[in-house]
């Protein structure tokens, strides 16, 4: 997502870099932020050094998966032009954090201090939940926010961002609290933003594997806490149209993001990995079927997904061109799944699969 980023920040940490490793100092993770150097939150509270913030931010960000129910319309696209405009400022433009969230890595209950902050500073915009907790027993959280933060409203479309899946992928995770702070201060004095939260109703989970990223080194080619806390790969663990298998065990992460998935009628969503410049769309997997197209798995609405990756790259100030990854050649800043990271399908599962 980041690769090939300094912090333009002293002190501040970005992730691995594709071919170099990020200047920083050896140690552990950044403890909290004392008291004495809390920075108050707008309208009151104090968010642990997290308030105001940079409104114009790094991202190099990665769209790690796109899944829609039907059709985009004028509406959603401008949703994905909005959030890949907040999130794809060139390295450079930024304004001093000296009064806001500080740009740095935020460990777990810092996060949940500044949700918490948030959510009481917006109270009429915002809605805080637990969708469930990690093999560790941390919450998981999710700030929604819109006109109507706390239930679905009939033509209200719905879209979710998903970070730190993988626990050492961070960047997404800090991100997206970075992306709720330009939202919540934006709505009212930007009329886009203002619009798009009037016009859709956005759930935000900054980490989905918070237990990974407790665990994390600073190592950058060989970090710890990609997994969680039982050493599975969350991305691995969902149910899959091409390859499942009767009675897998579900992660309780997993298991919390998929009764997530079935309480909300989503439209669109994102998940932002780290590690690459480029936007993946579905499909991921592939038996060999039908869906299966010069190396590709072609979904039905593969017009949509290139379209709505596209958006995301072109917003990019450099997904688009070069990519810094030279073994790579991701066409416009964008790739399908499968075709990126061929995923083979087991025998049983294949046959299972030709017997439906």
């Amino acid at each position: 997502m980041a690769a090939g980023l300094r912090s333009p920040f002293p002190g501040a940490i970005l992730p691995c870099e594709v071919k170099r490793r990020a200047q920083e100092k050896p140690g552990g993770r950044l403890p909290p932020v004392p008291p004495s150097k809390r920075i108050k939150t707008p309208r009151g509270g104090t968010g642990d050094g997290l308030g105001r913030s940079v409104s114009n931010f790094i991202a190099a960000g990665v769209l790690g998966e796109l899944w829609i129910r039907y059709k985009v319309d004028r509406i959603l696209t401008q949703m994905m032009v909005l959030f890949t405009s907040c999130l794809c400022l060139w390295l450079g433009a930024w304004v001093s954090t000296a009064s806001g969230l500080d740009f740095r890595y935020h460990n777990s209950v810092e996060v949940e201090q500044y949700l918490k902050a948030v959510n009481r500073n917006y109270s009429s915009l915002t809605y805080l939940h637990s969708i469930g907790k990690s093999v560790e027993g941390r919450d998981l959280w999710v700030l929604v926010l819109g006109k109507h933060p706390t239930e679905h409203k009939i033509g209200i479309p719905e879209f979710k961002y998903v970070g730190n899946m993988h626990g050492n992928e961070v960047v997404g995770r800090v991100m997206l609290l970075h992306l709720i702070e330009l939202l919540t201060q934006g709505y009212g004095a930007d009329p886009l933003v203002t619009h798009i939260l009037n016009s859709t109703r956005v759930h935000i989970l900054p980490s989905m594997n918070p237990d990974g990223f407790e665990a994390s080194t600073r190592d950058c080619m060989f970090s710890e806490g990609r997994f969680n806390k039982h050493g599975v790969d969350l991305n691995r663990n969902f149910p899959d149209a091409f390859d499942w298998e009767e009675g897998e065990a579900r992660e309780a992460e997993v298991r919390a993001v998929m009764d997530w998935l079935s309480s909300e009628p989503f439209v669109l969503s994102a998940n932002l990995h780290g590690g690459a410049v480029v936007a993946s769309y579905p499909y991921d997997n592939s038996n060999g079927g039908e869906e299966f197209k010069k190396g590709s798995s072609v979904a039905p609405d593969d017009d949509v997904f290139v379209h709505l990756a596209k958006t995301y790259s072109f917003s990019h100030a450099q997904m688009r061109k070069d990519n810094c990854d030279e073994a790579r050649n991701f066409k416009d800043g964008i790739t399908n799944g499968f075709y990126w990271y061929p995923w083979p399908v087991s025998p049983a599962a294949r046959a299972r699969l030709k017997t439906r």
